[in-house]
Formats: C-alpha cells, structure tokens, sequence
C-alpha cells in the first residue's frame, strides 16, 4: 500500500517538475555544461542510429518526449512518430516544435509504465532520460519490449551513477562501509523537492542496466558514454570542461577501448527486440539481474 502511495507521489512530483516549459525550451541552444551534454548526447543518439543503419521503417516512438527535439530528429528521417510524455505542458510543447509533419506526428500524454498502445507498434522507440524519473525500471522496460516490433530498435540513456567523476567518492564509500563506519548503500539517486513532494532523479550502473535489457528479452547490440570531464573544472571553468570533454568523447570512440561505454556522464545503450517471443522479466528477475551485475563487479 505504502509503496502504491509512494510511486503516484513520485509521479505527480515529476509531472510538476516538467509543468513548466521555459528551462526545457532551450536546453539546446543556450551555454552551460548542462545545455552542451544536452546536445552532446544528441548527437551520439544520431551517431548510434547511423552505425546501426536504422532508416525510416514505419513508425517511431519518442517516449518521455519533452519539448520534441528528438521527435523532430525521427520526422526529419521519414519515420511516423508517436511522441508521449507524463507532462501536458511537454507534449503541447512538442506539438508546437514538431507539429509541422501534419499526419505523421502525434503527442499525447501517457505513463512510460502503462503506454496506451498495441503490442508490436513500433519499429523504434527512443527513451531519452526517461528512467531516471521513475522509482524502478522493470515496468516500463517491459512496456517497451511490448510495443515494440520484434526485430525492433530501442535506444535508451541514462545519467551514469559510476562515471569518473564520482569514482573517488564511490571507492571511499565502499571501504567505509566495509569498515562499518557509514550505513550501508541506498538506491542511487538524488532527492529533489518539488512543491509538498520529494521526487527521487536516479542515475544508473550500466552493467545492472545492461542485464535488466537483458532479462526483458533485449538483445544489446552496442554501447558508448560521452562526458569525460572532473566535476572541479565543469564548476570553475566549464567551458574549458566541455571542451576537454569534447575532445576525450571523440578520441574514445575512434580507440574502441573496452572500457571506454562505462564511464561517462551519460550510458547510451542500443538493444534489439529478439525476433522470439519473451516475457519481459518479473521484479524478481529484475532484483535477480541486478544482484548478478553487482557481483561481477
């Protein structure tokens, strides 16, 4: 009961959060680390679908579509997209950015864990950032494995919970735990406070997420992260962060360094649909996945 309570407060408290459009409206153009990652993480989006050779087949659905910059990027390739988001003020947004393809474009408002749509509706879903604002992931994992056609693409990103910059602190934790000094881990996230709500923005270790994809019946076809740059220079010399980061993005991609997809701001990954009928996984499975990632590590 406690828990229903608690994942509708986190709902309600996101739906705020995006109720007003003006910081959203020009997270692509305007200066700041923030903005920069923004387009940064665009344009590796762009990247993958070019090295998968994912063209225009029909529909798309840009999930947790903000104000409509990606579903712009799908129209301007051929697909049909569907956008949706949990905020009203979003979706009229994306209208108005992406409202220019008439009959090939439509935006509703919809919950990523209970989307509105047949099985096997799309032959490609982009979920930009979307996890994050949710308490868990299994549901709306399995949501998109649902909607999505076998032999499907999905492109997912999350904010990185093990990227360099937090490395230190993620070492010096582990061994005071291990000491016994601090209590032990809690979920990863940070807690922001949105009207009379708290709303929980959670960051993600690739590997868990990888075997999460993996348990729902996805198949990983490829991965990268993008932001390399020490949290100290973003806050005192940010255009010189972006910059470096920039610079580091692009060296990594040429070197194909095996470690290179883990520790970047933001994990970027691409999955299949198998073309084999699977259940996307239980809670269960998913705490199972999760534990099994944490124990390689």
């Amino acid at each position: 009961m406690s828990t229903d309570i608690q994942i509708d407060e986190q709902k309600e408290a996101v739906r705020l959060y995006f109720s007003d459009e003006t910081p959203w409206k020009t997270i692509y153009s305007e200066d700041g680390w923030n903005p920069f990652m923004a387009r940064q993480r665009l344009r590796y989006v762009i990247r993958l679908m070019d090295q998968l050779q994912i063209r225009s087949k029909g529909a798309a659905l840009d999930l947790g579509c903000g104000c409509g910059e990606y579903s712009r990027l799908l129209l301007d390739r051929g697909f049909k997209v569907t956008a949706c988001d949990s905020s009203e003020d979003m979706v009229i947004e994306a209208r108005k950015n992406a409202g220019y393809a008439n009959g090939s474009f439509q935006a509703i408002v919809a919950d990523a864990e209970s989307l509105p749509f047949a099985a096997e509706s799309f032959q490609l879903i982009l979920c930009i950032g979307v996890l994050a604002y949710l308490r868990k992931d299994n549901e709306a994992i399995g949501e998109m494995f649902r909607v999505l056609a076998p032999g499907g693409h999905l492109i997912l990103t999350v904010l990185n919970s093990v990227r360099l910059g937090r490395l230190p602190k993620l070492c010096a934790g582990k061994l005071l735990r291990g000491l016994k000094l601090i209590p032990p881990r809690t979920p990863t996230g940070a807690s922001i406070q949105v009207q009379e709500y708290e709303m929980v923005r959670r960051s993600h270790i690739p590997r868990q997420l990888d075997a999460t994809l993996r348990l729902s019946g996805f198949e990983k076809l490829t991965s990268l992260s993008l932001g390399y740059s020490p949290s100290l220079l973003i806050r005192k010399r940010p255009k010189t962060a972006q910059k470096l980061s920039a610079t580091v993005d692009k060296a990594f991609q040429k070197l194909h360094l095996p470690f290179q997809d883990r520790f970047g701001r933001y994990y970027i990954v691409a999955v299949r649909r198998s073309a084999s009928e699977q259940q996307a996984c239980s809670p269960g499975q998913e705490q199972q996945a999760t534990q099994g990632a944490r124990g390689q590590g």
